[in-house]
């Protein structure tokens, strides 16, 4: 078993049930994680949005900095070993790929996939129409080249990266902001949305930042996540 612990979470149709109507293959899911990690995959029911969008949270105790040593080093960023530190996500990868074909006319999807290592929480929003799940390799593979200029004023490691960051130049009180799960409106989406801007948070206490990871910049200028970005949006209605 992989040293790395995975926990997905979702909504299901309600039918009277706990757990409600689930994904079709997801006990075969299940097993298969189980003979891999250490893992939870748990459904709940209920009358919302988001059915079938799965958050999952990974795990592991090698470092961000480590992980992208290895990937410049020629290794896939699916299996990457140091010792007894992994990020060994390949049968992770083949399973989830799986389930969504099999769950097709069910729209199931990755709403989220947060990555914690040792140093760095990385978060990954899906890009509703580019699933994040398919551009996990280029976006590790930015994440390498990118490392070194994403140190802090005093050499810090960022406390969080969060990928992607939209530039809405239409939006009148933020230009970046994280993309919305409802009436975004800043679609279609490309690949490379993913590649353009990230955001970063250096510690709780300081004002998060956004890079430009074409350039490899630090850009003088925060980002709203979803949240702060509603917040903000029913603030100025109300005024």
């Amino acid at each position: 078993m992989e040293p790395i612990s995975i926990k997905i979470e979702y909504w299901t149709y309600p039918d009277g049930t706990m757990t409600g109507v689930e994904p079709t293959g997801i006990e075969d899911f299940r097993s298969k994680l189980q003979n891999n990690y250490a893992s939870l995959v748990k459904g709940t029911s209920g009358e919302c949005g988001g059915l079938y969008d799965l958050a999952i949270h990974i795990t592991s105790a090698i470092s961000l900095r480590d992980v992208v040593s290895a990937i410049l080093g020629g290794v896939a960023y699916d299996i990457v070993k140091l010792g007894t530190q992994s990020l060994f996500l390949r049968p992770f990868i083949e399973a989830i790929k799986e389930l969504k074909q099999k769950n097709k006319e069910e729209h199931l999807e990755i709403e989220t996939i947060r990555f914690s290592f040792q140093d760095t929480e990385v978060y990954i929003k899906n890009l509703r129409n580019i699933p994040a799940i398919d551009s996990l390799g280029d976006i590790f593979a930015k994440l390498a080249t990118s490392y070194e200029s994403l140190s802090g004023r005093n050499s810090e490691t960022p406390y969080e990266i969060h990928i992607p960051i939209l530039n809405d130049k239409d939006c009148t009180f933020c230009q970046f902001r994280s993309p919305l799960e409802f009436d975004e409106t800043l679609v279609p989406f490309e690949a490379n949305d993913y590649l353009k801007y990230w955001g970063i948070v250096y510690n709780l206490d300081t004002p998060s930042s956004v890079y430009d990871a074409e350039s490899k910049l630090m850009l003088n200028m925060p980002f709203l996540s979803e949240e702060e970005y509603w917040c903000k949006e029913d603030s100025n209605s109300n005024e």
